[in-house]
C-alpha cells in the first residue's frame, strides 16, 4: 500500500521520479539513483515506522532514569549522554527490532521488486512460487528466518555483555 501511494505521489502527481525502476541492461544500479528512490522508500518507511514505534518506549524509559537526567543537568553534551549513558540500555532492544525488521525486509522485497520491476531476491521468489519450485521457496524462507535468528542472537549477546535484560 505504501509503494502504491509513493508511486502515485512522487511519480504521478509531482513527477520527481520514474514510476517503474527498470534498469538498462548491463548498467549498475548506482548509475541511476533516481530509479531506486521509490523501491528504497517503499521498504524503508514502513520499517522505520515499526522500529520507531517499538523503540519509543524504551528510549523514553531510559531518558527518564535518574543517571541520565543527572548527566543532562551536569551539562554533559547530548551526544555523550546518548552514547555513554543511554546507549547500553537501548542497544539490545534496538538490535532485536533491527533483526525482525531485516527479516521482514527480505520478505517485503518480493512485493516491492514486483511492483517496481527491480530484479533481485523477490523476483526469484515470485518465479519460484509460480513454477512451484519448492527448494527455492524454502531457501528464501530459510534466509529470512536465518536473518531474524542471527540478529536476535546478536542482540542477546550484546545484552548479556552489557549486563542488561
Amino acid at each position: 500500500m505504501v509503494a502504491v501511494g509513493l508511486a502515485t505521489l512522487l511519480s504521478g502527481v509531482l513527477g520527481w521520479v520514474p514510476p517503474v525502476s527498470l534498469l538498462p541492461p548491463g548498467e549498475p544500479a548506482w548509475a541511476r539513483p533516481d530509479l531506486l528512490v521509490l523501491p528504497v522508500l517503499a521498504l524503508a518507511l514502513p520499517s522505520g515506522a515499526f522500529a520507531a514505534g517499538q523503540l519509543r518506549g524504551v528510549v523514553e524509559d531510559v531518558a527518564a532514569r535518574p543517571f541520565v537526567r543527572d548527566a543532562v543537568l551536569r551539562g554533559v553534551p547530548a551526544p555523550v549522554v546518548a552514547l555513554r549513558y543511554a546507549g547500553p540500555f537501548v542497544a539490545a532492544p534496538a538490535l532485536r527490532v533491527l533483526a525482525v525488521t531485516a527479516g521482514s525486509l527480505v520478505a517485503g522485497s518480493t512485493v516491492v521488486e514486483t511492483l517496481f520491476g527491480v530484479a533481485g531476491l523477490g523476483e526469484l521468489l515470485v518465479g519460484a512460487v509460480a513454477t512451484r519450485d519448492l527448494p527455492v521457496v524454502s531457501a528464501v524462507a530459510l534466509l529470512a528466518a536465518s536473518v531474524v535468528v542471527a540478529g536476535t542472537l546478536a542482540a542477546d549477546l550484546v545484552a548479556a555483555a552489557a549486563g542488561r535484560p
